[in-house]
């Protein structure tokens, strides 16, 4: 994937960087890839031990996937929505990092999870980068289209990290441990609604 170095034992990035594994040079992990406030891309795997005279050759932890949720109305997530990244044992691999969750709707809420983080690698291996979220609400096509072509700052459209709408859950994009830890991933919030006017009269 595109978050991966092709070095031994590093950890895959996606949306924050992976780490090195103090090992084979003091070289990072995988890059940061992807758009912050419209993610469309998976995680990537990340680097195997490398060695041809090790039976682990070409194992490494695995990229979360992409998820992608469009609805007209209400998004309810009561339960868990998941691309996390992992570990494949033994110790001798880099994570894989984070995926992407990419939710568009009219209103979002409920006390779920949504969740691009990554597992653990060992104190030998690099920790992966977490993936990305982002939520829009009200997000016009117009706005949309411009965001999707990476656009940071659309007029209308308010982008926060914090909390959107009645969604009381988590939104987890850790990074993962290692002998260099990932970084941790994006959380976006977009809320595209129409503001008023306001009229000051004297």
């Amino acid at each position: 994937g595109k978050g991966d170095l092709y070095e031994r034992r590093r950890g895959a990035g996606h949306g924050g960087r992976g780490g090195g594994p103090g090992t084979y040079g003091d070289a990072g992990g995988g890059l940061v890839y992807g758009n912050t406030n419209a993610p469309t891309l998976p995680g990537s795997g990340g680097c195997g031990d490398g060695s041809f005279a090790n039976a682990y050759l070409g194992v490494s932890g695995y990229g979360g996937g992409l998820i992608r949720l469009e609805a007209r109305d209400t998004v309810f997530v009561d339960g868990a929505i998941t691309a996390n990244g992992g570990k494949i044992l033994p110790a001798q691999v880099g994570g894989g990092s984070g995926g992407a969750i990419f939710i568009a709707c009219r209103a979002f809420t409920g006390t779920g999870l949504l969740s691009a983080m990554v597992a653990n690698s060992a104190a030998t291996t690099g920790g992966a980068g977490g993936g990305r979220i982002a939520v829009w609400k009200q997000v016009s096509a117009t706005a949309g289209t411009a965001l999707l072509a990476g656009a940071g700052v659309v007029p209308g459209v308010v982008i926060a990290e914090g909390p959107l709408d009645t969604f009381t859950g988590a939104v987890v994009v850790d990074g993962g441990t290692g002998y260099n830890p990932g970084d941790a991933g994006t959380i976006r919030y977009l809320d595209g609604r129409p503001r008023g006017t306001v009229l000051l009269l004297r």
